[in-house]
């Protein structure tokens, strides 16, 4: 099998850690204890200062970079473009990810796009 090297640098990107946390309350009725859910948060890791500043790539409303060509992240941009087409085509036109924002290596806050017609069940 041949190695081919990409005429461009990919970059080391990866999503911060996230998780979903319910708060539960314990409440009473007729001697038998229930728990009703009071609140749900979304919990992301704790993002260095390393990672700072932090850059929009792509917004949901266009699949081009926000920079322009000569600016820092282009290149990164260009490359999240790449993998939302590959998302796309793979998926049969059903789901992407967009939205890309981030710092160093962190992306974080990204939106899952589908098709509306999907009959998710």
């Amino acid at each position: 099998m041949v190695q081919v090297t990409p005429p461009f640098p990919i970059p080391e990107l990866r999503f911060v850690h996230a998780g979903i946390a319910f708060a539960q309350k314990e409440i009473d009725i007729a001697g038998s204890n229930h728990s009703s859910l009071c609140a749900s948060y979304l919990l992301e890791e704790l993002i260095q200062s390393t990672e700072l500043p932090f850059q929009k790539y792509i917004h949901n409303g266009d699949a081009t970079p926000l920079q322009d060509p000569w600016e820092k992240g282009y290149d990164t941009g260009i490359f999240l473009c790449f993998i939302q087409h590959i998302q796309y085509q793979e998926t049969a036109h059903q789901a992407y990810i967009s939205d890309f924002q981030g710092g160093k290596t962190l992306l974080t806050d990204p939106q899952v796009m589908t098709n509306p017609s999907r009959p998710w069940a």
